[in-house]
Order: structure tokens, then sequence, then C-alpha cells
């Protein structure tokens, strides 16, 4: 049988490590502002009664909000980029899955959450802004 060589930990491995980890620490702590337009589906609160088609859809300005540091992450829309009177809100911290969803809109995507029984749709305007 073969003898297995001992573990060695090089002293330039270890500061590669260490560099690597406050990297993650600090993309971690940094808060995130993100914005855009999204198409808007009903929401779970808005669905009573109401059918979803294409044109349930409605354009909204989005903002994306947070970090790990500050408690996890929002998603507030507005009716458009130049208003301040929020619409509402999403607390992403609840959502455990982002699905494609392209039935109602090309470039749509549903957030689930963890009991798989609610979910909010989005649509982007094209690819590029999908992203």
């Amino acid at each position: 049988e073969r003898e297995a060589l001992p573990h060695l930990t090089f002293e330039r491995d270890q500061l590669e490590a260490e560099q690597m980890h406050k990297e993650e620490v600090d993309i971690a702590q940094k808060p995130l502002s993100k914005s855009g337009y999204l198409y808007k589906g009903p929401f779970p609160d808005e669905q009573g009664g109401f059918s979803m088609s294409a044109k349930s859809y409605r354009k909204r300005w989005f903002d994306l909000k947070g970090g790990a540091s500050y408690g996890g992450y929002t998603l507030i829309y507005y009716r458009d980029d130049k208003s301040s009177s929020m619409k509402g809100k999403v607390n992403l911290e609840m959502c455990t899955d982002i699905r494609k969803n392209s039935k109602y809109r090309s470039c749509g995507f549903d957030l689930i959450t963890e009991d798989d029984k609610i979910f909010f749709p989005l649509a982007a305007e094209n690819e590029r802004e999908l992203e």
C-alpha cells in the first residue's frame, strides 16, 4: 500500500485563503442598490378573483436594497422612477427560489416563497434588462 503524503500548508496558500475570505466578507457587508423598470404581475394580496394575463402586468420602477449586514434584501416598487411614494415591497428573505416563467411575458420570472404557495410574478423588458 502507498503511504499517504502529509498535508502541507504553505504560507502563500494561507495568505490567499485569508484574502479570499476577506473579499467574501467585504462583499457581504457592502450594501446593494440596484434600480430599474420591471413588469409586475398581480401579487398575492392583489389576486382575489383576478385572472392573470399578459395585460395584467404593469410597468413599475423597482429598487433592490439591502445586504447581509442590513438584515437582508428588499425589493421596493414605485409607480415610476419619479415617484417618491412606495406602492409596495417584497422581503426577499422569504423567497427561496426564482423560476423562469415565460407564460405571460417572454422574460418573465417568479419569486417563490418557502412554502411554494406564494409567488411574485415579474418580467423584464428584454434579456439585457433581466440581468
